[in-house]
């Protein structure tokens, strides 16, 4: 899967490549913002939500959930069992709930 920002491709800062990765999980999480200054944001990264999967060219969806602050966050199918990474670079995105993502299918 390759990445692209604002509908460019996201280059790899040191090599000039394009980010690409095996695995993209985008995980939607609670933002909020904190009223400071500097326009700080807390994401609420303790507990469960909704999640999608991009493995290996297959789409999934599923749910997150993490326990507390020293757990791992746990990536599940719609059945509750953990997700199966296929072999490479994984790439997790933080999402607000709703946020709209634009999927653009793959031309080599």
């Amino acid at each position: 899967y390759r990445r692209f920002l604002n509908g460019k491709p996201h280059l790899d800062k040191a090599t000039g490549q394009q980010i690409e990765a095996a695995n993209v999980i985008l995980q939607y999480a609670r933002h909020r913002d904190l009223g400071t200054e500097l326009l700080h944001i807390d994401v609420e990264l303790i507990g469960e939500g909704k999640a999608e999967y991009f493995l290996g060219g297959r789409y999934y969806t599923g749910t997150w959930r993490k326990k507390n602050l020293n757990s791992p966050t746990e990536y599940l199918d719609e059945e509750g069992k953990p997700i199966k990474f296929v072999r490479g670079k994984t790439w997790v995105q933080i999402l607000r709930p709703g946020k709209e993502v634009v999927k653009i299918p793959y031309e080599s």
